[in-house]
């Protein structure tokens, strides 16, 4: 056979091309085992790409788009497994293109809201998450919760303005401190006062539009939330798309009287899981500045951490709600793929991408959950109705866990750190003592998978900014790194893509028969707690495949199979930083995972401590900020 190359593939072509005739070939995935670790082996492999900063990151950027980086290109695809999976193994499965589910009724559903108005939504979530047990005196000490502002408000002991006033005081403490921490993108004070001010009026004439009227919230700057332009961490997105209208689940939120802080930063694009932002700032920890607060949804999850509102809205195509709560140790929770709207930003609709709450507490996840989840218009069809679970534990029940199977693929589980693997072990011992019983299981592929969903995720990332890999004008006004990702990418192959997607489909399969077993899949959220921000890394930025690959090690399948997940606090390693337990359930299993949620935090909440950074709202005293040193609001 004579094979004719450009140029720019001959030297690649000796790395690409198998021997004829040599195909690995997979056995169907129903055939598969996957109740027992005995017959499987854990292929998961790391990453392997070298760390550029400085001259070299900028040098890397340029050698993407030369005719230079196609041999180069071939022995970094070698070296991680694509050409082997994607090009040299048959599968048998036919191509699954986007993870929709049938429609189940195996979850603990108590009512369908559904049907219902946000408003309405918002008080039936209420009841839901037993919040007559929050009614209390806040103590100062710990997260504001929505119940206890709720409270707060209709008691009278304060306003909306109130709290409105000190958030926006915290805030401009956390610019003025060094680091800066940068949460916000964008937010417009005003636009603030006159949302607190009209609250405050329907408290005082008994109007209010729901249970979150006056509670304040964050959207991540990829959804459209007017009066803002919507940037998804670029300079140059308001000049293509321009907001005319709120994102649906951002009008379902307003349209409960929420007050809209602002829009959060995050990673340029949402491309890695980092929270990396030379544009507008890279958000810091608040539990330790000098470390990432994770991404891409890095400023929802600050916030969030900091106690500057109850929840957030971010977005998670691979791990970018889920690795920014375990970082700075809040709930995220990722929906079933679908439950997405058409429309409301510029990022069109991708087969991995779910949007969903990160809040500092499960009852707030679930608030925020109940009210944005099917949101608009669907782009799949039908959807399962919003459901929740009969109650939230609030630790008083002895076995609430009764009836529960938890699946551990424990060779993936312990492919952590000691400290995580440990602190998770212990949240999983909990749960047991609460009635779960534990069971063994395997997931087959999980590399082909790995290799599979970064293959989905470049491709569909590129197709979204065609337009910028287009126009060198647009082009260098992205960082380096995300240049990088997106030049690799574009030189992606259908028939590759395609083969991703066969095996999206035997993955899908597998854990189709792992949850005809087990209720939830168990793991650490991430492998290790936040990464360290590098001195080397504030000139111009960085480029860490490696470190992206580690982040993503048990959030990635989820979003490849379209499966609910939720990350959980569940501890602290020996520096203090947070460390958190992931939770996978049923398609369309949310109210499942919730509950079980609420059993986790009950258990764990002794042991969580709250960031260095630190601000209690509400009319409270004083912002632990700057390293420590206490300001007064």
């Amino acid at each position: 056979m004579r094979i004719a190359l450009q140029h720019s593939d001959r030297a690649s072509a000796a790395v690409l091309l198998p021997k004829m005739g040599q195909l690995k070939r997979l056995q169907p995935a129903g055939a598969a085992s996957v109740l027992s670790e005995e017959f499987q082996t854990y292929d998961l492999k790391t990453v392997r790409s070298p760390r550029l900063v400085g001259w070299l990151l900028r040098a890397f950027a340029w050698l993407v788009d030369s005719w230079l980086f196609p041999p180069i290109r071939a022995i970094l695809e070698r070296a991680n497994g694509l050409p082997q999976i994607l090009g040299e193994t048959e599968v048998s499965e036919r191509p699954l293109f986007s993870p929709v589910h049938a429609l189940s009724d195996t979850n603990l559903v108590s009512r369908d809201i559904g049907l219902e108005n946000s408003a309405t939504k918002a008080g039936i979530a209420f009841n839901t998450a037993g919040v007559a047990r929050e009614h209390t005196k806040h103590d100062g000490q710990t997260y504001w919760s929505a119940a206890q502002l709720s409270s707060a408000y209709t008691s009278g002991a304060v306003t909306p303005t109130e709290v409105a006033e000190d958030v926006l005081q915290h805030v401009a403490h956390s610019q003025q401190s060094e680091p800066a921490m940068n949460y916000f993108i964008c937010i417009d004070t005003q636009a603030v006062r006159t949302q607190a001010a009209q609250s405050t009026i329907r408290y005082q004439k008994h109007k209010v539009l729901s249970a979150l009227d006056g509670v304040p919230y964050a959207v991540k700057d990829m959804y459209d939330a007017l009066p803002y332009q919507t940037t998804c961490g670029t300079t140059y997105m308001p000049s293509l798309h321009k907001a005319e209208q709120d994102h649906p689940m951002v009008a379902a939120m307003q349209a409960c009287g929420a007050i809209l802080l602002g829009k959060t930063n995050m990673h340029e694009l949402g491309v890695s899981p980092l929270g990396l932002n030379m544009h507008y700032g890279i958000t810091r920890n608040p539990h330790n500045p000098g470390c990432f607060a994770g991404g891409s949804s890095s400023g929802s999850a600050a916030v969030v951490a900091a106690g500057l509102c109850p929840f957030a809205i971010g977005s998670d195509g691979g791990g970018s709600i889920r690795v920014p709560a375990a970082c700075c140790g809040v709930v995220g929770l990722k929906p079933t793929w679908g439950r997405d709207c058409v429309g409301g930003g510029p990022k069109g609709v991708t087969s991995l991408i779910s949007t969903g709450p990160i809040a500092a507490t499960v009852a707030d996840a679930l608030l925020m959950y109940a009210v944005i989840a099917n949101a608009g218009e669907q782009h799949i069809g039908p959807v399962a109705p919003v459901s929740l679970p009969p109650s939230l534990t609030d630790g008083s029940e002895t076995h609430p866990m009764h009836g529960y199977r938890i699946g551990v693929f424990w060779d993936w589980f312990n492919d952590a750190t000691p400290e995580v693997v440990d602190c998770c072990k212990a949240a999983l011992n909990v749960l047991c003592a609460k009635g779960a019983e534990m069971v063994p299981i395997s997931i087959p592929d999980l590399d082909a998978a790995r290799v599979s969903h970064m293959y989905t995720f470049g491709s569909e990332s590129a197709s979204c900014h065609m337009q910028e890999l287009q126009s060198p004008h647009l082009k260098h006004q992205l960082a380096a790194d995300v240049r990088i990702t997106l030049g690799i990418a574009k030189s992606f192959k259908a028939q590759q893509f395609v083969q991703a997607q066969r095996i999206r489909a035997r993955m899908v399969t597998y854990m189709e028969k792992v949850f005809d077993a087990v209720d939830f899949i168990a793991t650490p959220t991430i492998p290790d707690v936040a990464p360290a921000i590098q001195p080397d890394v504030l000139q111009a930025g960085e480029s860490d495949l490696s470190t992206v690959g580690q982040l993503m090690r048990f959030v990635f399948l989820s979003n490849f199979t379209g499966h609910p997940a939720i990350s959980l606090p569940a501890g602290h390693n020996s520096q203090g930083l947070p460390i958190g337990l992931q939770l996978i359930g049923r398609p369309w299993g949310e109210a499942d995972l919730l509950y079980a949620g609420s059993v986790v935090e009950t258990a764990v909440q002794s042991k969580i401590k709250r960031p260095k950074l630190f601000c209690t709202i509400a009319g409270s005293a004083s912002y632990a900020g700057s390293h420590g040193k206490n300001r007064d609001g």
